[in-house]
């Protein structure tokens, strides 16, 4: 048996741990978590020590890389090699499809040392996970992080998964956060692409179970496709939006989100459905407290009141998700609704 080998490459508060469950929740599958960039410190050594290589009748007390004609059979290289496979491999002996993933690459030359696994790998696949700037800013330790130059961070990685698409086309498989959530037909493409089933039950259970260090719940709701509008349509009245699905309750399906009015906006008072008609259908609950949010956007007060909740329209259709910003109606979401989960997904 050949393994099928897939690197997930990313940078944090991507659902690539999400991701990572999924792959493993099918038998024959194991992909393993991060190393702290343990693979990139190996290639890095291993490229020191291939530049120190001299040949014999060179070699010596004089020669500044002395020592260095020992290296030339290759066999110090090769055991680094081999460490590189043992670490990928990890407990996943009788495992068809083996990997890793990994967040940390915003490295110079990260070109060299995707070649380099392609050579220790041969054929392997890399699913490169994003999800838009403004989302991960406001998630986990990015908070923490000047928002200048966690954006810079974050563009110079895409950069680098870009080249990588280019680079290997049939190899590659882009994916987005909200392909993870959803399931959608994406990483469907990606079981595809390994050679193993997509179960969406089985998959669905694990959206269900708490993952990576926020400990949030995914539910993916088959039938419905919500679209955040895009910001040249919030008419200057807010800074940041962000909408994702929160889970079930009592049945109802249930959607969450942040949306940060600018400082001469007022504060968010209210969020709601409407109709193709105009009607309102579902009233939310807006102004929640939302102190990460704050820390994120200190300079603004409406930040600290600016998380909403809501449910989905019950009735199947077209329908807008509206919030109220001062006294002015923005619609930061579209969608279509589909029909309500099945009785598998409300217990």
């Amino acid at each position: 048996m050949t393994p099928v080998h897939v690197f997930i490459l990313t940078y944090g508060r991507t659902g690539s741990t999400l991701l990572q469950g999924l792959l493993n929740a099918h038998p024959d599958v194991r992909i393993n978590g991060e190393r702290f960039g343990a693979l990139y410190d190996l290639y890095r050594a291993r490229a020191s020590l291939l530049r120190s290589v001299v040949v014999p009748k060179e070699d010596g007390p004089q020669n500044p890389f002395f020592g260095g004609s020992a290296m030339a059979d290759g066999a110090l290289l090769a055991s680094i090699d081999a460490t590189v496979r043992e670490i990928v491999d990890l407990a996943a002996a009788g495992k068809r499809v083996r990997g890793m993933k990994e967040v940390r690459y915003d490295m110079l030359d990260f070109d060299d040392f995707v070649d380099y696994l392609d050579e220790v790998f041969p054929d392997a696949f890399f699913v490169t996970l994003t999800r838009p700037v403004e989302d991960v800013l406001t998630s986990g330790f990015w908070k923490n992080i000047s928002t200048e130059a966690a954006a810079r961070r974050i563009r110079f990685v895409e950069e680098n998964f870009e080249r990588l698409r280019r680079r290997r086309p049939e190899r590659t498989i882009p994916l987005t956060y909200d392909d993870v959530v959803s399931l959608s037909e994406r990483l469907k493409h990606l079981f595809a692409s390994i050679g193993v089933a997509f179960d969406a039950e089985r998959a669905k259970a694990v959206l269900k179970t708490p993952h990576s260090y926020d400990q949030r719940v995914f539910i993916a709701y088959d039938t419905t496709t919500l679209h955040r509008s895009p910001a040249s349509s919030w008419n200057g009245l807010l800074e940041f939006c962000n909408i994702e699905q929160s889970g079930l309750e009592q049945g109802r399906r249930r959607i969450a989100g942040v949306a940060v009015p600018k400082t001469a906006s007022g504060p968010l008072n209210r969020v709601f459905f409407r109709d193709g008609g105009g009607a309102v259908v579902v009233e939310g609950r807006a102004g929640i407290n939302s102190p990460g949010v704050m820390k994120r956007f200190s300079g603004n007060p409406f930040a600290a009141k600016c998380r909403f909740e809501i449910d989905l329209p019950e009735d199947p259709g077209l329908y807008d998700l509206v919030a109220t910003v001062g006294s002015s109606e923005i619609e930061i979401a579209r969608g279509n609704v589909g029909e309500a989960p099945n009785a598998h997904d409300r217990n």
